[in-house]
Formats: C-alpha cells, sequence, structure tokens
C-alpha cells in the first residue's frame, strides 16, 4: 500500500510516512539505480533472497544494499523466521513513504533535478504521442500561429470532436488573475483525484501530465 493507492480508497488505512533529514537518504532515493532496491520492502515483507530475486540480482549484491538501508534507517528487522535449518531475517520498509526535506538535496543544476524527478517518463510519453499520431495521422493537423509576439506550433484535431480522438495534448500560456489561477490548480487537481479512484487493473495504462506553474521569468 502506498499514499497513491490510498488517494484511490474510499476508507484509505492509515499510511506509515517518515521525514528524513539526511543528505544521504536523498541522494539514495535521487538515483533510481540504488532506490529500486527499497522497492521489495515497500511492497512487504521479506528476506534477503526474495528481494534480489524479485529485482534480478545477486544476493551479495544484495546484502550490500541491504546493509545500505538498514544504515539510513528506511528498513527494518521484522522477524527471523527458521527456514529448514536456517534461521532468516525478515525485513520491510520503516514507512509506506519517505520525505526529505529540499535543503537537503544536491544536484548540479536545475535542469538536472527535473530530470532525475521525470526520467524516463518524458521519452516514453514522447514515444506514446508520436506512436497515436503515426496511427491516426489523418485526425490531426499541426498548426502554425502568433502567440504574445512569440511563434507556436500545436497539434489540434482535425475535424472530429476531441472527446473521439484517442488522445488530448494541449499546452501554452495563459494569463489569468491569480484568484482565478488558484480555482484553476484546484480543479485540476480534482479533476485528476477523481479518475484517480476510479482506477481499475484490468483497464487499459493511460499516461498523464498535468502542470500548471507561474511563469516568472
Amino acid at each position: 500500500m502506498n499514499r497513491y493507492d490510498a488517494l484511490s480508497m474510499d476508507d484509505p488505512p492509515a499510511l506509515r510516512v517518515r521525514h528524513l533529514d539526511d543528505a544521504k537518504a536523498a541522494d539514495f532515493f535521487l538515483a533510481r539505480s540504488s532506490s529500486r532496491h527499497l522497492d521489495p520492502f515497500l511492497l512487504g515483507e521479506c528476506g534477503l533472497s526474495e528481494a534480489a530475486n524479485a529485482l534480478g540480482i545477486g544476493k551479495t549484491r544484495m546484502h550490500y544494499w541491504l546493509n545500505k538501508m538498514l544504515e539510513l534507517g528506511l528498513i527494518e528487522q521484522v522477524r527471523v523466521e527458521r527456514r529448514g535449518r536456517n534461521r532468516v531475517p525478515v525485513y520491510r520498509a520503516t514507512a509506506d513513504y519517505f520525505t526529505v526535506p529540499m535543503d537537503k538535496v544536491h544536484v548540479e543544476s536545475e535542469e538536472q533535478f527535473l530530470e532525475l524527478l521525470t526520467k524516463g517518463f518524458n521519452a516514453a510519453a514522447h514515444r506514446a504521442v508520436m506512436r497515436m499520431i503515426r496511427q491516426h495521422d489523418h485526425d490531426w493537423n499541426l498548426e502554425y500561429f502568433i502567440v504574445n509576439d512569440n511563434g507556436r506550433l500545436n497539434l489540434a484535431p482535425r475535424n472530429n470532436p476531441i472527446t473521439e480522438l484517442p488522445m488530448i495534448t494541449s499546452f501554452g500560456y495563459i494569463t489569468l488573475p491569480e484568484e482565478v489561477a488558484k480555482a484553476a490548480l484546484k480543479d485540476l487537481e480534482t479533476l485528476m483525484m477523481r479518475y484517480i479512484k476510479l482506477e481499475n487493473p484490468a483497464g487499459k495504462r493511460y499516461m498523464y501530465q498535468v502542470l500548471m506553474v507561474a511563469d516568472e521569468t
């Protein structure tokens, strides 16, 4: 259970939260090459062998990361099980999700930080959009026009109502009073939460990205 699963439930169980004031923990989470080793313990209780199998790595490497996560306080031993002649420690994550203050996060540039946050997603989203365009190229137009003295390219539906198209893509600038912008942010959050609560594992997976932020440049 994680907090995003809980968001989709009408009566979610209480989630364990752990706040870590540690730059080493921030470094651990920022690199997927390290944070992936925590995943099996977030999913449930397991021993070293089960975690290694789930990640497809050797026990020696898993042993290294297990000790690292114990040192950072990310996992804890919950019991020792007897399996045949062996006594096997069983571990779990110390929380359902973790937080680290941003002043503990050290990256070389803003671009690097944003790339870490969205690593893999943007590239996958771009491929999905291009694949959909190629499959339905007769439904779309490439538009070029002027907005605030700047030329802009846009992808727009040709004739069909947008509700009948297999995807929606929209980006640009909008000028709003601050109180209206706050209402728009709330509306976007409410809209996404409505559909997150309808999530069904039997359905088809869709990619979405929601961004609305003041342009202070």
